[in-house]
């Protein structure tokens, strides 16, 4: 479901489909593939667009069930899915990643926080702006 109030905002250039092949035969690399869960039968819709046509159209959602497929060999931003039952506290671990990133890297980074807690667990996607080779060294560094 999507806030009236944003839905001008969106561009028309984002396509949808009902399969990841499909997503995957025209995507390039100035674009993006999210999925999108529509219910829980993990049936999904996958979105490809460009990083701020996503971003307008996830924070018009009230329901929040996106994610990026990531693709093996192209770069990669930071990212950390982090998931608890217990209270996190998302701010001090933000600041440690990027303490440890201004000390591996001589680069502070900068992370959007994406909210999709539920009141069975906490959950935050937490997407930096430090690029990496592929998913693979993102996971070396984290």
């Amino acid at each position: 479901m999507e806030h009236k109030k944003y839905k001008h905002l969106i561009e028309l250039e984002m396509k949808e489909f009902n399969t990841l092949r499909s997503a995957l035969d025209i995507v390039t690399e100035e674009t993006l593939i999210f999925a999108q869960d529509l219910n829980k039968n993990g049936m999904k819709k996958f979105i490809v667009g460009s990083l701020e046509e996503c971003t307008l159209k996830y924070k018009a959602l009230t329901s929040r069930h996106w994610y990026e497929c990531l693709l093996e060999h192209r770069p990669s931003r930071l990212f950390l899915d982090v998931e608890s039952q217990d209270t996190i506290n998302v701010q001090r671990l933000v600041e440690y990643v990027q303490k440890c990133t201004l000390l591996m890297f001589q680069k502070t980074v900068h992370f959007e926080i994406l909210d999709a807690c539920s009141a069975a667990k906490q959950s935050y996607h937490l997407i930096g702006d430090l690029v990496f080779k592929n998913i693979y060294h993102v996971g070396a560094f984290v």
